[in-house]
């Protein structure tokens, strides 16, 4: 087999005023296989193909933001599914909300949907906590889901991404500071740039390689089951 496509991730970065709204889709295959790799991936090791990013216009209320990203939820969970073979399992779509910024205070409203729908944020805590659908993430952690795989060529991005130079340099550009206090940080180098297409990929990337793995290790009383 060439390759399998695994899951279906979708990032959501919530804006502020000032700050975008980011909707980013990833697909999560295995032993991807593409123009840019020489042969087979035979390390067995899954590759993650990036293959939307919306920013929202800002200054659009909340409650149309959910309405929009509920019904790209539903056509990406459409688009998957029309094509199963019988005796095929039905693509479910993974909803993941960064709780940065507005994020946390939203979260219900996206639980509310009824949708497969889980939350991150990064903290400066050296270990990972879940509580109700939400984890709470060492921000090194969250980051390096994204640069692990840049790294080691398993990011792909898709070619008619909008201005999909300009994200190659954002991810590039993400680099890790110390603050006074100690903790480390993640700032982007230039100071005019939003961070929120990032974040959008991150929260999506740690979930898919960590999260999904993690709950596991976790009692059901602690996971609400």
């Amino acid at each position: 087999m060439d390759k399998e496509l695994k899951r279906v991730f979708l990032g959501v970065d919530i804006g502020k005023k000032i700050d975008y709204t980011v909707l980013s889709i990833i697909e999560q295959w295995q032993n991807y296989r593409t123009d840019m790799f020489k042969g087979r991936m035979k390390d067995g090791k899954p590759y993650y193909h990036l293959t939307d990013l919306k920013r929202f216009p800002l200054d659009v209320p909340h409650n149309i933001q959910i309405t929009a990203i509920t019904e790209a939820y539903n056509r990406t969970k459409a688009f998957y599914n029309k094509t199963l073979q019988m005796g095929q399992f039905e693509y479910k779509p993974y909803l993941i909300i960064d709780l940065g910024n507005v994020g946390e205070s939203h979260f219900d409203d996206y639980l509310a949907t009824g949708l497969n729908v889980y939350g991150v944020k990064a903290h400066g805590g050296e270990k990972s906590r879940y509580e109700k659908r939400r984890w709470y993430v060492n921000t090194e952690s969250l980051y390096n889901a994204v640069e692990i795989l840049l790294d080691h060529k398993r990011l792909i991005i898709a070619n008619d991404i909008e201005d999909r130079k300009g994200l190659i340099q954002e991810l590039a550009r993400f680099t890790w500071k110390r603050t006074p206090t100690g903790n480390l940080t993640a700032e982007n180098l230039r100071d005019s740039d939003h961070d929120d297409r990032v974040d959008s990929i991150a929260v999506a990337l740690w979930y898919a390689q960590y999260g999904i793995r993690e709950i596991t290790t976790f009692p059901k009383s602690e996971l609400g089951l």
